[in-house]
């Protein structure tokens, strides 16, 4: 594979965004840096700071050029022939949503505090690996994204990981009904992810889903905390499965309801008799990633 020029996309790490708010500053004054509250975002920091240099020595010592980004941005990705991702998973969603015609290659920044599942290295390997995709040792893979319409109006960028359908009050009920293939029922509860295989090791998980493999199409969907009155013996039967086809559907009975695209990384609202399809049609990322 061609690498003439290459996109470094930076983290932000959480002292950068949050070290001059009058409040970090104020916790910091009592606590101290080495404090349980603070020592990992100290460490953290530190980790990330080493990763963006050495992985800037590794590109110039094999005569790499490269730009360097630090916030999520549209880029003109004709000009580059590889997106570099240094940072953790969300790191990679964030900039995932803007790119769309390159390779990703995940660099993680702090392999002790992030999992990086979208990671193929850490700056230990990053020379190694970038000599791999040189020769063609490697190849990238396409991962799954899901597509969000709410009332025939796509958004405008899809799903990596997941969507959470919802209301928008984390302590409000969700009131809908759910469509899968030829069945539908009338359903409450604290909402529904939907997930694809990427996404399957994060929320929905932790809700009851099920681990697959990375690279598996289709799609896979859960209830979280379905809703058993004790005045209607009705048991709902649309609980959760994977979609290896088709879409999945929800007509809102809520005012103030909201579909979350990667966590907040985008809400859009849904109203009372608004109809949200999720489809695993989106357009596919790109990525160098180790069988996990």
């Amino acid at each position: 594979m061609k690498l003439d020029t290459i996109l470094v996309c930076m983290k932000r790490t959480l002292l950068e965004r949050f070290s001059r708010r009058k409040e970090f500053k104020e916790l910091l004054s009592v606590h101290g840096k080495d404090s349980p509250a603070f020592r990992q975002v100290f460490s953290s920091h530190e980790h990330t700071l080493q990763a963006r240099r050495l992985t800037l020595q590794t590109l110039k010592k094999q005569g790499l050029a490269y730009e360097v980004i630090t916030r999520p941005e549209q880029v003109e990705e004709a000009a580059f022939d590889l997106a570099v991702v240094v940072g953790g998973d969300g790191t990679m969603l964030d900039y995932a949503r803007f790119l769309h015609h390159i390779p990703l290659l995940g660099v993680n920044s702090s392999p002790h505090t992030s999992v990086g599942r979208f990671h193929y290295t850490d700056i230990t390997g990053l020379a190694e690996v970038l000599d791999a995709i040189k020769h063609d040792r490697i190849s990238p893979i396409e991962l799954v994204r899901l597509n969000v319409m709410v009332d025939g109006a796509q958004i405008s960028f899809p799903a990596l990981n997941e969507v959470l359908f919802a209301h928008k009050n984390p302590a409000a009920t969700s009131r809908y009904t759910i469509i899968v293939g030829n069945q539908q029922e009338t359903q409450r509860s604290s909402g529904v992810w939907v997930s694809t295989a990427a996404g399957s090791s994060g929320a929905i998980l932790s809700a009851g889903g099920k681990l697959l493999k990375t690279g598996e199409t289709g799609m896979q969907y859960r209830v979280r905390e379905d809703f058993k009155s004790p005045l209607d013996n009705t048991r709902h039967r649309l609980l959760g499965g994977t979609l290896n086809t088709g879409n999945i559907e929800f007509i809102s009975q809520m005012f103030d309801g909201a579909v979350f695209l990667d966590g907040m990384r985008g809400m859009h609202d849904v109203t009372y008799w608004s109809r949200v399809t999720i489809t695993p049609d989106g357009p596919k990322l790109a990525i160098f990633l180790r069988d996990k």
